[in-house]
């Protein structure tokens, strides 16, 4: 890998940290070293990831646009889903909006991507 493409997975890296559960983090670190065959297929979603992040909607950006918001991010666990319209108006990971379903049916509101990073079955 060239020292530049070293360089933009290491950024990418630092910028999805905060949206991305630990175990799913891990194994992103762990292929900035691949080498060889398939390594540069491993790396895209990282970066891919990042240029999503990096562009999406602002709390309140999508208001108004009901079925027609888009999707960024999706969290899954066992029987639960959450789809992310929005980011934290200042970028952060407190307070997300979109669709939360944990079992008992869908509803729109804000979301802590913080707190679902942090549970052992949550990913993304």
């Amino acid at each position: 890998m060239k020292p530049k493409q070293k360089c933009e997975l290491l950024d990418a890296l630092t910028s999805i940290r905060a949206f991305v559960p630990r175990s799913q983090y891990m194994a992103c670190a762990q292929v900035i070293g691949q080498r060889g065959e398939g390594a540069d297929e491993l790396q895209e979603p990282i970066l891919r990831l990042k240029q999503i992040i990096d562009t999406m909607p602002k709390t309140y950006e999508q208001e108004g646009l009901g079925d027609a918001a888009i999707v960024h991010l999706h969290y899954f666990a066992p029987s639960a889903d959450w789809h992310i319209t929005e980011q934290d108006v200042d970028g952060g990971v407190d307070q997300a909006f979109g669709l939360a379903n944990i079992g008992y049916g869908a509803e729109l509101g804000y979301i802590s991507i913080r707190e679902l990073c942090s549970v052992r079955t949550v990913e993304i």
